[in-house]
């Protein structure tokens, strides 16, 4: 813990102000504060003593042993109340000392014992009745019966005996006072704050527990949450039943000057006027007292009312005190996400899409969106947020990340920005929890704190320069692009579909193309190859077309190439393997036959995927790729062994289902993903020499999986989602059980008699996994 964090808590401790992130909570617990009160009256006892009897006070009192006993008397639970409460007693004193003197100037004696008692009775129902406080009222009293009780007794007492009397008073308040505003001081106003953060956890708990139990199936369990929740309710009751006493306390208080002192740049409930306060206080009372059900529309409207600070309106910018956050250089600008079908940590049926700042379409349904939840047989898409809805948090407390959050009708998407110095460019899906609530995480360093300034202008291309290719020369990409013999978009301003059902080109600000986009055409213009600053172009759906050797034209600018569906030659021009700077490479649904071990020319090379193609084998040179990190060979019907990806130091995912292979490949130490459904596994020998410590995803649905040993899984440490659907297993091994953070496990349709279906359930029940069997 650091030296600040370390002063922050010892600070919020002694003065007893916590906001829900600041402090550890056991320090702000009722049995705390009752010790701190308890020290409170110790060392106010003391001073007071101190005072009456070792200083030259003594020489000035007839009465010094009440100077401690009214200190204690006056001394309240918070610094607003006990100034309140002696501001109280010294407007009610005043007149009675007053009225007492001349009660004693006009000649009332010790020894007129009838006029003393009617004078005592009439002083005390003057008192009873002007006085509304309880405590001010006890302590006027007892000055009274106080003073007609030496008056009576005694035949030495001076004239100005009341105002005698009424110095020890103020004496005594004012040490009371001192010691509530310097020793562990509860203020009144942080009081306030601190009962009204705690309801709010709790009312965010009462609704979890309501949404659980109209959910569950299990009436048992149901009557079990409900009950919990009015648990709850009762603990939110209790906790706002001192809120009208809190608030006229905080009147007294320097409301202003200690949220100045400890809030800084945190909006908070003393920001409020105090009227604001007391109606914002009645109001959350009243919902509370009323019903249950209708707390959501309240709570939401609160946080509006809270966090006028923190709401930012633009969806790629976020300027705070801590700095600049600009995600604007992270989003795509051509209508695709820029992270698609990210899957879950914990199991799910769904994948999701994001793309920071600008909207994005996708499927039937996500069109101009933030957020989009796909399920993974495509046939179902739901959004999730959209761009206009965009509300940032700087983060409360030391060492909190960032986040910005989109809201759409009942959904809530909540990404949290982790910074980091690398290159790292990471979106994680934590899950949906609670129910509509969607959490993501994101890792770039445009996520720190003046990580990004916003887009800086790409540098300006080569010089154009005038292309000749079969007899006709081009001067410029407008020149290129307008001669081709098909329709195609130029930026087109609405998000495209993916796949695409037209062309389209992305020109940039140069007027040079980008990226080009080409859908089911009769053939490739020439001209085409003479675009020396585009970096990506995808074909799709065009059965005609061929790759001429005049795409080497295009070795120095081309990053990305995607082909699907095009000619069934069966093969690749060998000019693609020259292509230094290609980082994607996908040939999809184009009857690839084989892969030329010319692809170890492509260092740069991070994503391959050769997917519904009819290769036999794959290249020994993938194995030795320095960049890949991704690698796709599904539904290469003919494809049985992945054995030369041995070595393989760099690959994270390895998807090859619905082929034929029957075992599995070895030393690819650092994978994160794996998905081999609908093979030939009968085992996961060697599967230790594969398996990432800190893994994500494991599939191998609908295989011949016999049985899984031990020592196949004990290299695994951290692991989300393991699937083993329609397999043959029996048991499954000790193992599983010791994997960390394992969310989510499929084990349905295998071959478990039902004790061992019993003792699965038992030991993933107290490891809080979804267990499907």
């Amino acid at each position: 813990m650091s030296v600040p964090t370390i002063s922050q808590t010892a600070r919020h401790f002694y003065f007893n102000y916590h906001y829900p992130e600041s402090t550890t909570s056991c320090f702000h617990t009722t049995f705390m504060r009752h010790i701190q009160f308890g020290i409170q009256d110790v060392i106010c006892f003391l001073i007071a003593g101190f005072l009456a009897y070792e200083t030259k006070l003594i020489q000035h009192l007839s009465l010094e042993f009440l100077v401690p006993m009214i200190s204690i008397l006056c001394l309240q639970s918070t610094f607003g109340s006990t100034l309140a409460g002696c501001y109280r007693i010294t407007l009610a004193l005043i007149p009675l000392s007053l009225f007492l003197f001349l009660i004693q100037k006009l000649g009332l004696g010790y020894h007129d014992y009838l006029a003393t008692e009617i004078f005592l009775l009439f002083t005390s129902f003057c008192i009873s009745y002007g006085c509304s406080q309880v405590a001010t009222k006890k302590m006027t009293l007892l000055y009274n019966v106080i003073y007609f009780g030496l008056n009576f007794s005694r035949s030495d007492l001076p004239i100005t005996f009341s105002f005698e009397l009424l110095g020890i008073y103020i004496t005594g308040m004012a040490i009371a006072v001192f010691v509530s505003l310097i020793i562990f001081p509860i203020f009144a106003t942080f009081d306030i704050e601190n009962r009204f953060n705690y309801s709010l956890s709790k009312l965010q708990q009462m609704y979890v527990l309501i949404i659980q139990a109209f959910l569950c199936h299990d009436k048992t369990r149901s009557h079990m949450l409900l009950t919990k929740a009015s648990i709850v309710q009762h603990m939110i009751e209790k906790a706002l039943t001192p809120m009208q006493t809190r608030l006229a306390d905080a009147k007294f208080e320097p409301s202003r000057l200690l949220q100045r002192l400890f809030n800084h740049q945190h909006l908070h409930v003393i920001d409020l006027t105090l009227p604001e306060q007391e109606n914002l206080i009645t109001s959350l009372m009243s919902h509370v007292v009323i019903t249950m059900i209708y707390w959501l529309k309240s709570f939401i409207s609160l946080l509006i009312a809270l966090s006028t600070l923190i709401v930012a309106d633009d969806p790629c910018r976020f300027e705070h005190s801590k700095g600049i956050i600009d995600l604007t250089s992270l989003g795509r600008t051509d209508g695709k996400p820029a992270y698609p079908d990210q899957t879950p940590s914990v199991g799910s049926n769904y994948v999701y899409s994001f793309n920071p700042c600008k909207p994005f379409s996708e499927g039937d349904t996500c069109k101009g969106v933030a957020a989009c939840q796909v399920s993974k047989d495509r046939t179902l898409t739901f959004i999730l947020a959209k761009q206009d809805s965009a509300e940032w948090d700087a983060g409360a407390g030391p060492g909190a990340n960032p986040s910005i959050s989109y809201t759409l009708d009942t959904k809530r998407v909540s990404v949290e920005l982790v910074c980091t110095t690398d290159e790292i460019n990471e979106l994680e899906v934590l899950g949906e929890a609670p129910i509509s609530t969607y959490k993501f995480r994101l890792t770039n360093k445009c996520a720190c704190w003046n990580g990004c300034g916003g887009v800086p202008p790409p540098p300006p291309p080569p010089p154009q320069q005038n292309c000749t290719i079969n007899g006709s020369t081009y001067s410029s990409d407008k020149e290129i692009i307008q001669s081709f013999p098909f329709t195609i978009l130029i930026n087109p301003t609405q998000p495209q579909s993916s796949p695409p059902t037209s062309s389209y080109v992305t020109v940039g600000i140069y007027s040079r193309v980008i990226e080009l986009i080409l859908v089911n055409i009769p053939s490739i213009p020439p001209a085409l190859f003479c675009l020396n600053a585009m970096e990506k172009l995808s074909i799709f759906n065009s059965p005609n077309v061929v790759i001429s050797s005049e795409i080497s034209r295009l070795s120095l600018s081309l990053k990305s190439l995607i082909v699907s569906n095009i000619s069934r030659s069966g093969s690749l021009p060998a000019e693609i393997f020259n292509m230094k700077n290609l980082s994607t490479l996908s040939i999809i649904n184009c009857d690839l036959e084989m892969l030329s071990e010319d692809v170890s020319k492509l260092d740069s090379l991070t994503q391959l995927t050769l997917d519904k193609n009819r290769l036999l084998s794959l290249p020994w040179a993938l194995g030795k790729l320095p960049s890949l990190t991704s690698l796709s060979v599904n539904n290469n019907l003919r494809l049985s062994s992945l054995d030369v990806l041995y070595g393989s130091t760099s690959l994270n995912i390895l998807q090859a289902s619905n082929c034929m292979i029957n075992h599995l490949p070895a030393n690819i130490p650092n994978l994160r993903i794996i998905e081999l459904d609908g093979n030939q596994l009968t085992s996961l020998d060697g599967f230790e020499t594969i398996a990432s410590q800190n893994s994500t995803l494991f599939s191998f649905n609908n295989n011949k999986i016999a049985s899984i040993s031990s020592v196949s899984l004990a290299k695994i440490v951290v692991l989300n989602s393991f699937y083993l659907f329609n397999n043959l297993l029996t048991t499954l091994p000790d193992s599983i059980y010791l994997i960390k953070d394992l969310k989510y496990v499929n084990i349905q349709n295998n071959n478990f008699n039902a004790k061992e279906r019993d003792w699965i359930q038992g030991v993933f029940r107290i490891t809080n996994t979804t267990l499907i069997i």
